[in-house]
């Protein structure tokens, strides 16, 4: 049972419904603003990017993951396959225009 202090300090959280039937608080969607927008920008060279990924893909053949934990670690894989794949193509393009050469994309 309560008593009156600690009824005076609980939160009362409001619903608001998402696409899919989802239902997630306006405190923790304002929470996870806040947070991303205190997180630091952090540069970190191409190559070490791709040694993390090939970290991660050997982990990933080895380990045995809980359903639960299917989704996230194919989310970071998938994440991070993306950026070095965005940021070969834009080296790639970079050292193209350099040499005065360029390849014509295929679609």
């Amino acid at each position: 049972m309560e008593n009156e202090s600690e009824k005076g300090t609980r939160k009362k959280k409001k619903t608001t419904k998402q696409k899919g039937g989802k239902k997630e608080t306006q405190e923790n969607v304002s929470d996870n603003t806040q947070q991303q927008q205190q997180q630091p920008i952090v540069h970190l060279p191409l190559d070490f990017v791709k040694h993390i990924n090939n970290v991660l893909l050997t982990a990933n053949q080895r380990a045995h993951w809980n359903p639960e934990e299917l989704i996230p670690v194919g989310t970071v894989l998938r994440e991070l396959n993306a950026v070095i794949i965005h940021y070969e193509r834009a080296l790639s393009e970079k050292d193209e225009r350099k040499s005065g050469t360029s390849t014509p994309k295929s679609s």
